[in-house]
């Protein structure tokens, strides 16, 4: 697999360190001297890898348009930490402006969701939605959290804020409230509603914009709503309707403990709340104890319309409408046909909540007593089918099923319920469109719209284009269609849910022809959730950096990115073009990155390509142009094993480069679900070939290439493993000079230190350096008795292998691990700065016989003339306690750098561990995870990032370094570290450099 898809998962704060010969001088953790930090503030990189290739798409969608090509959007997406977030967005003229996230909510949300949207003219706006933080999401219901404000002036989205006065209400829990519903009357007059937590009830709350400004949210009172409390009350607004500045109707449904409900509505007049009162008569009707308001329409104040369900005394769940006129609100009456359709009676869930049934889904009233509404019924199949009906005058005519929407519904049953309206819109009496989904004769999900002309309601259509989106959501309460406006009769806009593309979907209307709906493309820097770092460096000048990494694409594929630093400016990230020709599907892997030169630089790498089979690839950079990226040919045709779980397929090993113009890849070729080839790839000359033959005759056991080094073009060594005598794991060497392959020299001696018996005793080598011909350094692993392993070195000096060695000093480390055996001590390849000098940096593990709390660090070991000297500490900083509390560090060094015998730069993580005794008899744990100091060349300074520590039991680290590149061979210059941040909701790649 390549690096990319095999990440080293180092969750990183910054810390290096000054290697002056064997003695390494440990940062301190704060820099008290106050002197200047050689290290740049790190710049987070957003082209290419936080962009998902602009194809970024919205998920339920709310669209509200005030003329054609004046719309404004809102909705959520899930970012790549599976976190949800929400987006803002606006049309003007015909153009959608670049979408943005909401700003304003606490920094760490990671999920927020839009839950409603009202638009009263072009670019004046109202969203709101709810927040919530991880300590959050612990400790409250799902869906809840800390409610949203966002309005959009003039055609600017405006940072969210919290209704004023929550906290006053909510002082129990602290915004553990959620915004139900929303409606703006003109722009700056807007009222919203919810509820919010308060002595184990979920009370309504309303909070009202008069002239752009807010008032505090206030407690709507439902002592007159007519339910007694039996246990948690709850009390959700489902509708809310302003037709002038403070003059607003709303309503909902009023639940106790004995799961009983009853609708209720409450007014708003000349600014001022009543209280919550149940509709007139509906109690009368609801013999069954289930009812709700669930949608409101108001014409005039005064003069409103409210339609919901209630349960018979059969416990059907029944349609009912009432109306306001004058002031005076008329008892709520069953919606005439509806029970005569409703023939399969429905349902009330056992556990609480809305009936499902016949009931008004949405109404819309253009004049007093003049209103049309659309409704759900549930036929003798189990199956959802819908009515409509109109009333003028205030008389309610027969509701009537919809025309043709029960051919259209064929596919309706009781698995899949049917057909739901998710919208009406009316631009007059009697003149309105409604859209919704419905299923066909094959079971699939599709769209349809009708319209209502004169008062007389025309045939349901399919929507144009329906079929190629394919929705998949026929639950009536999960509308494939989310959003309908309208401007006149026959001109309006949709938007919805398309789930196969993931994402929304939006289609317009112009002269009463419907066009074919397309993807719903915001922007795509909304896409913020992309999983991007930077994973390698190469530095071949001072300020001329260049850097490559991974990023997570809007399709959920992994892809490539590079960046290059000019005269110390870095530039924005590129996505690697020409990829998606030789791997359609992504998911490509970054194995070897190297610049032997500005603007010369080869990348080896791999790719998924048709039937999840494995290929490999390479592309070079001339003269600062990047070629087209080839496909290495040569491998054998693969042989599809039935395991499905395994990729098949060829993937390096290992990679190195001599120059840009030559390089050499090793690796293992799976042909079947049973059977591996190793593989030799050359590159001279900017040639490729493949060699498939085994390293050398005078090896049996199946020899498998793991890793190679080339100092120079044509002289490389390369190593790996092989079943000697026993079966056990031997290493061997094979030597490249001039171009010419020689014969595998078997080396037992690392085979030999191991402790382990039978075909578990061996080694395998980890990392492999060499300066030139003559030198070399190898780390690897031996096996222990049991599971567990320890670290070797070996060198190669004046052409000839020592014996391998167990690292000298390691009894200092033993020490610190668990008496029952090393769990896992980790050394990284060697590092040669000269012929005769190679360190290597290592980590060791903490005490897991005390419950994960105690220290782990780092170690370093020099080599000078293949003469390993004992491995010296980077001690930790002290551990602190307290009466109630005790921190313990750990830190690994994750990458090592080197511009001479003694000037090194490592680079790794620094990670506090506070154990805080919460009673008596218990502790808790948590994890601070700041930005340690860093060692320039010569001192210490603190690394000038955000050192603000993030405090929590299930918390990573903010900062990752990946790697670090300090100059070309022997060039003291600049050096760049490069990785990535994560902020909870995102991850975006980052770069810094010191001189």
């Amino acid at each position: 697999m390549g690096l990319l898809r095999s990440r080293r998962t180092y969750r990183l704060a910054a810390l290096a360190v000054l290697v002056a010969g064997v003695v390494l001088q440990s940062a301190p953790p704060a820099d008290a001297s106050g002197s200047h930090s050689p290290w740049s503030a790190p710049k987070l990189l957003h082209g290419a890898s936080t962009v998902g290739l602009g194809s970024a798409t919205s998920e339920n969608p709310y669209l509200s348009c005030s003329a054609p090509g004046d719309c404004s959007a809102a909705g959520t997406y899930q970012d790549n930490n599976f976190n949800t977030r929400s987006y803002l967005d606006s049309e003007v003229n015909g153009v959608w402006r670049p979408a943005s996230d909401v700003g304003g909510v606490a920094v760490g949300a990671n999920q927020v969701q839009i839950t409603g949207l009202s638009c009263v003219a072009g670019g004046n706006c109202l969203a709101i939605g709810t927040y919530a933080t991880p300590a959050q999401e612990a400790q409250i219901f799902f869906g809840n959290g800390t409610p949203f404000l966002d309005k959009e002036v003039d055609g600017v989205w405006q940072p969210a804020i919290t209704p004023p006065g929550l906290a006053s209400l909510d002082a129990s829990y602290r915004y553990t409230s959620v915004l139900d519903d929303v409606s703006c009357a003109s722009a700056g007059n807007c009222a919203a509603a919810g509820t919010f937590f308060s002595n184990a009830t979920y009370p309504a709350f309303v909070v009202d914009e008069t002239n752009g400004k807010w008032s505090k949210a206030t407690e709507l009172s439902l002592k007159a709503a007519g339910l007694s409390r039996t246990g948690l009350l709850e009390a959700p607004v489902d509708a809310l309707s302003c037709v002038l500045p403070g003059d607003c109707t709303l309503g909902g449904y009023l639940s106790n403990g004995n799961n009983d409900s009853q609708g209720y509505v409450a007014q708003e007049v000349n600014g001022h709340w009543g209280a919550g009162k149940p509709v007139p008569g509906l109690k009368q009707l609801n013999d069954g104890a289930s009812a709700l308001v669930g949608a409101v329409s108001c014409s005039s104040p005064g003069n409103c319309g409210v339609g919901g369900t209630y349960a018979d005394g059969d416990d059907a769940p029944q349609a009912f409408v009432a109306d306001e006129v004058h002031g005076v609100w008329s008892s709520a009456v069953e919606v005439p046909g509806t029970a005569a359709l409703n023939t399969g009676g429905g349902e009330i869930p056992s556990g609480g909540g809305p009936p499902f049934g016949a009931q008004v889904q949405t109404i819309d009233c253009r004049a007093d007593g003049d209103c049309t509404i659309v409704g759900w019924y549930e036929t003798l199949l189990g199956a959802s089918d819908l009515f409509v009906d109109a009333e003028s005058g205030g008389v309610w005519a027969t509701a009537i099923a919809m025309p043709n929407l029960a051919t259209l519904n064929a596919g309706a049953s009781i698995e899949n319920n049917g057909a739901a309206a998710a919208g009406l819109a009316c631009a007059g009496v009697g003149d309105c469109v409604i859209a919704g989904n419905y299923v066909d004769a094959t079971g699939d999900a599709q769209l349809f719209t009708e319209t209502q002309t004169s008062g007389t309601f025309g045939a349901a259509t399919e929507l144009p284009g329906s079929a190629t989106l394919t929705p998949g959501f026929t639950d009536p309460f999960a509308d494939s269609v989310n959003s309908l406006s309208c401007w006149d009769a026959s001109d309006c806009a949709l938007s919805g849910l398309d789930a196969t593309a993931a994402g929304g979907f939006v289609n317009v209307e112009s002269g009463g022809t419907w066009a074919t709906p397309t993807d719903f493309v915001t922007s795509p820097t909304v896409y913020l959730g992309t999983d991007a770092s930077v994973d390698e460096m190469s530095c071949p000048a001072a300020g001329s950096c260049a850097a490559i990494g991974s990023y997570e694409s809007s399709s959920r594929t992994e892809e490539i990115f590079f960046s290059q630093e000019t005269s110390g400016v870095w530039g924005a990230d590129v996505s690697m073009s020409g990829l998606e020709s030789l791997a359609p599907n992504g998911d490509v892997g970054l194995d070897s990155f190297r610049c032997s030169s500005v603007g010369t630089c080869t990348i080896l790498g791999s790719y998924l390509g048709s039937g999840d089979v494995e290929q490999l690839f390479y592309d070079v950079e001339r003269n600062g142009t990047w070629q087209t990226p080839q496909a290495v040919t040569g491998l054998p045709a693969v042989t599809k094993g039935t395991n499905p779980f395994l990729f098949e397929g060829p993937r390096w090993t290992a990679t190195s480069c001599g120059n840009a113009a030559s390089c050499v890849g090793v690796g293992v070729d799976l042909t079947s679900s049973t059977s591996a080839v190793p593989f030799m790839v050359t590159e001279t000359a900017g040639a490729w070939a493949v060699t498939l033959s085994e390293p050398g005759s005078t090896l049996s056991g199946g020899p498998e290439l793991t890793t190679v080094s080339c100092p120079s073009p044509g002289n490389c060594v390369a190593m790996g493993r092989v079943s000697g005598a026993n079966q056990t794991q031997e290493v061997f060497t094979v030597p490249e000079l001039s171009g010419t392959w020689g014969e595998p020299e078997l080396l037992p001696s690392p085979a030999a230190l191991s402790t382990a018996k039978g075909d578990l005793k061996g080694a395998y080598v980890q990392g492999l350096t060499c300066k030139n011909d003559n030198t070399c350094a190898v780390t690897g692993q031996i096996t222990l008795a049991g599971v567990n392993s320890e670290p070797f070195v070996m060198s190669k000096v004046h052409g000839a292998w020592k014996p391998a060695e167990k690292l000298p000093g390691f009894a200092t480390l033993a020490k610190l691990v668990p008496p029952g055996g090393y769990f896992y001590i980790g050394v990284d390849a060697p590092t040669c700065p000269t012929p005769t000098t190679c360190i290597v940096v290592g980590t060791y593990p903490v005490d897991y016989q005390q419950d994960f709390f105690g220290d782990a660090s780092s170690f370093v070991l020099t080599s000078r003339s293949g003469v390993w000297t004992p491995l010296a500490l980077l001690k930790n900083p002290a551990t602190t306690k307290t009466k109630n509390s005790t921190s313990t560090y750990q830190f690994d060094v994750s990458a090592l750098a080197c511009v001479s015998a003694t000037s090194c730069l490592a680079i790794g993580i620094n990670q506090e561990t506070t154990l805080t005794r919460v009673n008596p008899y218990t502790w808790d744990y948590t994890y601070t995870y700041a930005i340690a100091s860093a060692s320039g060349f010569g001192s210490s300074y603190p690394v000038p990032v955000d050192l603000t520590p993030r405090i929590s039991s299930y918390d990573q680290a903010p900062w990752s370094i990946y790697d670090v590149s300090c100059g070309a061979s022997g060039q003291v210059g600049t050096c760049g570290a490069g990785g990535s941040y994560d902020n909870l909701t995102s991850t975006f790649p980052f770069v810094m450099t010191a001189s």
